[in-house]
Parts: structure tokens; sequence; C-alpha cells
């Protein structure tokens, strides 16, 4: 049933895209360049030099009424998880799990039944969470990169602040360290 529907909707997308069953230029996906174009470009064949970037579609929500409501979840959230954890650390060292605990610091958290990866800074002894992992679970946002661009964009006072709310950390991925933006609990 899985891959019928995985079918269906890729057959969906392709009409969407190609609705008369005719090629055409998509922005961000496909273009047929001619040679005075590759030639314009240095003979340069990198697709994104060609197909540019995607028209993303501007969400109808009041930004800043949104912005307030995820910011007021997550200082509740924030605290709450502080105060279990702190429940949790007492708890492990009473039995004895401290330096078990100690060992699994840099993982993954669910929140919501979807994953944030987190990483514990010792000096600090406080959590970071991801960023993007966060504002995705908030918003339902299908491109979190986007929505983050928007928000910045949108709010001056954030963007100027961006330095100080996000520290740049490196996490383990399936492909290696990966630099991402985290902020503290």
């Amino acid at each position: 049933v899985k891959e019928v529907l995985t079918v269906a909707n890729e057959a969906l997308w392709l009409t969407e895209k190609f609705s008369d069953g005719v090629y055409v230029d998509v922005a961000g996906l496909c273009k047929i360049a001619n040679r005075c174009e590759i030639a314009e470009k240095n003979y340069s064949l990198t697709p994104g030099a060609y197909v540019g970037v995607a028209d993303v579609q501007e969400e109808d929500e009041n930004f800043e009424e949104r912005m307030k409501e995820i910011h007021a979840e997550l200082n509740i959230l924030q605290n709450e998880s502080n105060s279990l954890m702190e429940q949790i650390n007492a708890n492990l060292k009473e039995l004895g799990l401290g330096e078990w605990f100690m060992a699994t610091k840099n993982s993954i958290k669910l929140f919501q039944d979807k994953i944030v990866r987190s990483i514990w800074d010792d000096e600090k002894e406080e959590w970071f969470f991801s960023v993007n992992d966060v504002v995705q679970i908030l918003t339902d946002s299908t491109n979190v990169t986007d929505y983050i661009k928007k928000m910045r964009k949108r709010d001056e006072e954030l963007s100027e602040g961006w330095g100080q709310i996000v520290t740049p950390l490196y996490i383990q991925t399936a492909g290696g360290k990966q630099k991402t933006n985290f902020a503290n609990a």
C-alpha cells in the first residue's frame, strides 16, 4: 500500500509540474539552458546556476503573533525540561548511575514523538537543542530553513540578535559531523 501511495504521489507531483505532459522549465527543478547561457556562466554545469530557486509560498499567518505563541510555548517547555532534568539527575545520582548518564549526554530527545537533536554543555551545565528541529516541530513547516530565513527577514530584532540566540555546534550525523545551530534551554 505504501509503495502504491508513493507512486501515486509522484504521479500527482509530475502532473502538477507538467500538466500537459510537455516539458517546461520549472524554477528550482529543471531548465533547458542554451549554449549562450552556458557560455555566460563560464561553461559551469552546476544545476543551481540555471534552475534558480523555486518561489516560496507565503504562509497566511500573523507572523508576530505566531512567534509570540511559539516563544511562550518554548519557555514553558524549557522550564519543564529543566525541572525534569534536575529530578532525573538527582534520581540517577541516588541510584549510582551518574557516570552512565554523563556518557549519554549528547543524544537525541523526543518531543511530541519527533526527534530533537541535543547536546549537553558540561561547562555551562545546560542543554542545547537544535533550532531547526524545534522550529519544525512547533510550526509544522515543510521547509524549516526558509521559515527561519523569513522569520529573520521579517523580525529585525531577531535577525540582529541571531548570533546571541543560537550557537553553531557540531553534532554527529549519519554522514559525519555537521555544524548546526543550537539554542540553550
